[in-house]
């Protein structure tokens, strides 16, 4: 058993790489290494120097988030706690994965590891035996992620709302599932109104509505649902102004009952209500879902009201979202619904925004975190619907609300880490690669132009990755195509080099050479050889492309398109031990777990692809808490609770989540 006086004979010190400014020329932290993870559990209170403290880790994630977009709020007064982050703490541009989407690029983030690590490419895996790509569950992430890690040593961790956690894991703590959880959306399902009469033993006014004019009553039904609502004037200024709704939804059973009661619920004029329950039909089976209703006036007179999306309960659709179980009822008792991320039309986004600030309070306050995770997605949401708009504004300043309020609960030795998947950006042309793929005879279309015959193809592209079909990348294959082998070269080396011939060429005449780089060739079959790498000025690589051919390599953007991931996110990171209003430069974003371990005192595998941001934190707190190292996790092992199997496509899965139009 090692001994404090042992454990100091194994301290080494390590260069720190990267960084600059004041401590450009330190030495770097002390590194205590352990043959394994169990070693440093069985020695850790030796290990921890007498005045060591374990320090509170909080992560806040905001998907989609940009400084090119961030810098002129936060300049314009719009960001009030962003820019005290930045003056406060250390900031800076986090490079995201290759492929910069949602599912690898948090699941390297949160984990350490990249994509070929993880496992984790894009949102599906694809199955050359079926010709399909089934969506990804977090029981396909090869890796530990870093709550694992501190769960298993003892740490207290929340981890909600992050991408990729269904189905849900016991953790020494809680964990509520995030993108990706299997919940349908409906497919664009809206509450669509229709005039109806008889006023169904309704009382006129709701009892504890105060008017101070006569309201008005008016009722509206689906084939499912009926709508009543009051219109009241709040204000006691003998001026009629309707600027208040009063409303009640009662679902339609097979026989009008006598009495109706029903929850009723007040909200502004023009405004979304907070999610009421109706009944949908979802895959023809009636089920409740829930759904926003506002009231707004008709251009000639009297109102009407209209609905968002109908989403269905959680607890309806997926067995376990939640751990432990019975969370899922205290979720619905204090919020009334648990939304997981999903894709929402733009004028409803800012409330969901609230409510998800609201849920991230509530969760935050559940218990005495040693690590809690939250991840707001709305902003990916309303980038992708509408760019940088107002709307926008208002998700990122409600967003800001929480980390104010966040930043006051936060005790004195915590750590807040702000940071984000990918960035945004503006582009003005398309390309579609499987289009050029098309035209250099490595991919074959089916009958009628649509589907991809992956039998016949010998490449394809989705989501910046090439798939190579190994049953034809052969050299009998090749010189079909009369694709040229060199003698010092292998098949699949002479298919590399011939994907990287491949340029755009602009219609005035300019060339942009396409970049690809190979991955491993020892990785499993299912995942892909080659990635698109680099920018490409304002030329955007088509996104999601199987299954809607453009007809044509490029193609000038339409506005609802316009708007896509770009590589450069954000990184804040804040507290009474960070270096105050320090830019620290780029960092990939395998650099996110390993700082998080380092602030909880726990130990950094040697093969992880990330290592910790100490460039952020004063010399002093460095030298007094060392960095503990292990050869890797193999040790871990990771259970799942009973889930439902999510059965739909890929492409179903990316419609739910607005990929798809």
């Amino acid at each position: 058993m090692l001994t404090v006086a042992a454990l100091a004979a194994v301290l080494t010190v390590s260069a720190c790489k990267g960084g600059g400014g004041e401590d450009s020329g330190r030495t770097g932290p002390r590194r205590a290494s352990f043959d394994s993870f169990a070693a440093y559990l069985e020695e850790k209170e030796a290990a921890l120097s007498p005045e060591r403290k374990t320090h509170q880790v909080v992560f806040i994630g905001i998907d989609g988030a940009t400084w090119r977009f961030l810098n002129p709020l936060i300049e314009q007064g719009h960001l009030p706690n962003l820019k005290r982050l930045k003056l406060e703490g250390c900031y800076g541009t986090l490079l995201s994965t290759p492929c910069y989407v949602s599912p690898p690029a948090w699941t390297s983030m949160l984990t350490g590891y990249s994509p070929v690590k993880t496992g984790v490419y894009t949102f599906g895996k694809f199955n050359w035996d079926e010709g399909k790509f089934s969506s990804l569950t977090s029981e396909d992430v090869g890796v530990p992620w870093a709550w694992d890690v501190a769960s298993q040593a003892g740490r207290r961790v929340a981890v909600t709302n992050v991408p990729l956690t269904y189905p849900v894991s016991p953790v020494n703590g809680i964990m509520v599932s995030g993108l990706l959880t299997p919940v349908p959306l409906g497919d664009r399902l809206l509450l669509g109104p229709t005039r109806i009469s008889g006023n169904l033993g309704l009382p006129q006014v709701a009892p504890e509505v105060v008017s101070y004019s006569t309201p008005t009553k008016t009722e509206g039904s689906d084939s499912l649902n009926t709508v009543v609502w009051w219109n009241v004037d709040s204000t006691d200024d003998g001026v009629r102004n309707y600027d208040r709704v009063v409303l009640t939804v009662f679902p339609r059973l097979e026989a009008e009952p006598k009495e109706v009661t029903g929850r009723v619920y007040q909200f502004d004029i023009g405004k979304y209500s907070p999610w009421l329950k109706v009944r949908a039909v979802w895959e023809e089976e009636v089920r409740d879902g829930w759904c926003k209703l506002k009231v707004f006036p008709r251009p000639g007179g009297g109102f009407q009201f209209m609905g968002s999306q109908i989403l269905f309960d959680v607890r309806e659709s997926v067995r376990q979202y939640t751990y432990p179980a019975e969370l899922a009822d205290e979720l619905a008792e204090k919020l009334d619904y648990y939304l997981p991320s999903k894709f929402l039309k733009q004028d409803v986004v800012p409330a969901v925004t609230v409510e998800a600030a609201r849920c991230a309070d509530f969760l935050y306050e559940y218990d005495d975190w040693d690590l809690f995770y939250y991840v707001f997605t709305q902003t990916d949401n309303i980038h992708h619907l509408e760019g940088f708009s107002q709307n926008a504004v208002s998700v990122y300043q409600e967003i800001d609300r929480f980390v104010g309020e966040l930043m006051r609960w936060l005790p004195r030795e915590c750590t807040l880490i702000v940071a984000s998947d990918h960035g945004f950006d503006k582009f003005k042309w398309g390309v579609d690669i499987n289009e050029l793929l098309e035209q250099l005879g490595l991919l074959v279309r089916k009958t009628g132009g649509e589907e991809i015959d992956f039998e016949r193809t010998t490449v394809f592209h989705n989501m910046w990755h090439l798939y190579f079909n190994p049953e034809l990348v052969t050299h009998e294959n090749l010189a079909k195509l009369r694709v040229s082998i060199e003698a010092s070269e292998s098949v699949r080396d002479a298919l590399i080099r011939l994907v990287n011939k491949i340029e755009i060429v602009t219609s005035d005449g300019r060339q942009y050479p396409l970049t690809f780089t190979p991955l491993p060739e020892e990785l499993p079959r299912d995942h892909p050889d080659m990635v698109v790498a680099g920018a490409y000025e304002n030329y955007m690589v088509e996104f999601w492309n199987l299954m809607r051919p453009r007809g044509s390599m490029m193609w000038e953007l339409a506005a609802s398109e316009a708007h896509n991931h770009d590589r450069e996110g954000v990184y804040l990171v804040w507290g009474n031990h960070v270096r105050t209003g320090i830019d620290c430069g780029t960092r990939n974003i395998e650099d996110i777990a390993p700082t998080i371990l380092y602030m909880l005192g726990l130990p950094i595998a040697a093969d992880m692809d990330g290592r910790a941001m100490f460039e952020a934190f004063h010399e002093r707190f460095i030298s007094r808490n060392p960095e503990f190292v292990i050869d890797d996790y193999r040790e871990i092992r990771r259970e799942f609770m009973a889930a439902e199997k999510d059965t739909q496509s890929l492409e179903k899965t990316l419609r739910s989540l607005g990929y798809v139009q």
